[in-house]
């Protein structure tokens, strides 16, 4: 029976892989929202150290490559907010993603204190932390996911909200925008011109001034350092933590922008951690002066939440095959379909919309073009990890000829618009179709 067990795997797998699906599934999944009236807000923050205690296997870059120390370490950062009796939390953790199965877990664990449909797990995609997805061991044959740190993880990212929510007391919130230079942060490699350099800084601090949080958000993937580096780091982000704590004090979160094909750091190729800390630094100066010369929300705001599951077809055989031989941590695939979702956030004047994988700039702005906000933040890795997400009509262009090897197809970017339509709906902050159609 044992030797029985790989035939029945490589025959299912190969099932998987000559018949991906060709179209959607009809059977919708529940979506669920969740609003509070305008009323006065709360805010909590925490920080927890989610460095490995031991070598594993990193993501990101290379198969087979496992750490071999600490340069710094690795984080995960919880927002909560509240106004009347809802509760939202945003969880950032210093990861190259998570799985949307494991997302479920970290929700389950907070469901007393908020409602999973109002918890938003994402990943900085980080290339020099530890392997949470499985493509970074020897795919397909064996999975890069360290099963126990897996489960610590998880139980981090719990914890780490529970204690953001335990310090919710009353906060104002401040907002600021502003563009970072045309050189010497991020470059779009296969579209020059094509990239977003909106530096967005959300500010919560308590009535006497004191800083709560720090939310920037920025596209760019977290690749300063070399992929050959062996050690754990956050790369840039972490110097951006530094340089925001150390102006305001609190907790410093960064969300990830439209980075896909390929936004990446503009280091002038030297890939060192010297690097990661000065584009770091840099962000963070410039989140913080977009943030003095910002705006101050009303001090009565109204919170809302919408999470739209959806079934995603899988096109890519890749995909099929290594779910078949279990690389991706038990993450299920129902025929031919996984289960993952669009979420939608709205925190008075800001919205943010999570899309389950790499968003890249051109398939950003269109969905940016659907936020009716004064503040509308595309966030990529929002509680899923599915790879490149490419507009349908660029799917088979040349140029992004990687990125068709980690994307689930080209059916993702029709259904992602769709369902982004209808979070935003749910929350209040979708645009008018003629205004969209204008600004196009």
């Amino acid at each position: 029976m044992t030797r029985a067990l790989p035939l029945v795997a490589l025959a299912l797998a190969g099932c998987a892989f000559l018949c991906p699906p060709d179209d959607y599934r009809e059977d919708a999944l529940p979506s669920a929202r969740v609003e509070a009236p305008r009323g006065p807000l709360l805010a909590g923050a925490a920080k927890v150290d989610i460095t490995p205690d031991h070598d594993m296997y990193m993501g990101g870059s290379k198969i087979l490559r496992r750490s071999q120390g600490v340069h710094d370490p690795i984080w995960a950062r919880a927002l909560a907010l509240r106004t009347g009796d809802v509760t939202l939390v945003i969880i950032s953790a210093d990861l190259v993603g998570l799985h949307n199965h494991h997302v479920q877990v970290v929700r389950a664990r907070l469901a007393d204190k908020a409602p999973g449909e109002a918890v938003l797990v994402h990943a900085t995609h980080n290339h020099a932390g530890p392997d949470t997805l499985g493509m970074w061991g020897l795919p397909p044959l064996w999975t890069g996911v360290d099963e126990g740190y897996q489960g610590r993880l998880l139980q981090a990212l719990a914890q780490v909200a529970d204690v953001a929510v335990a310090n919710l007391a009353p906060a104002r919130l401040r907002w600021g925008q502003l563009q970072a230079p045309v050189e010497g942060i991020s470059k779009n490699r296969r579209d020059r011109e094509l990239i977003d350099r909106t530096v967005t800084t959300l500010g919560l601090d308590r009535p006497d001034g004191t800083p709560v949080a720090t939310l920037v958000h920025y596209a760019c993937h977290p690749e300063a350092v070399t992929s050959s580096n062996r050690l754990i780091s956050a790369d840039f982000p972490q110097a951006l933590y530094v340089t925001v704590e150390a102006a305001r004090g609190g907790v410093a979160l960064f969300l990830n922008g439209p980075l896909g094909g390929m936004v990446t750091t503009d280091d002038g190729g030297r890939r060192t951690f010297e690097e990661a800390a000065r584009i770091g630094a840099a962000l963070g100066d410039l989140a913080l002066e977009a943030l003095a010369g910002g705006h101050d929300a009303p001090e009565a705001l109204a919170l809302a939440a919408a999470s739209h599951p959806i079934w995603m077809p899988i096109q890519n055989r890749r995909y099929h095959l290594g779910a078949s031989l279990g690389i991706f941590a038990g993450r299920p695939f129902d025929r031919g379909h996984t289960r993952t979702e669009v979420q939608a956030l709205r925190l008075g004047p800001v919205v943010l919309l999570a899309a389950p994988g790499e968003v890249v700039p051109r398939l950003g702005f269109q969905l940016q073009r659907l936020i009716d906000a004064p503040v509308a933040l595309v966030v990529s890795l929002g509680n899923d990890e599915l790879g490149y997400l490419l507009p349908e009509d660029d799917f088979d262009a040349d140029r992004f000829r990687y990125e068709r090897t980690v994307s689930p197809g080209p059916l993702a970017a029709p259904l992602l618009r769709r369902t982004a339509r209808a979070a935003l709906a749910d929350v209040g902050a979708l645009a008018d179709e003629d205004e969209e159609v204008g600004r196009r």
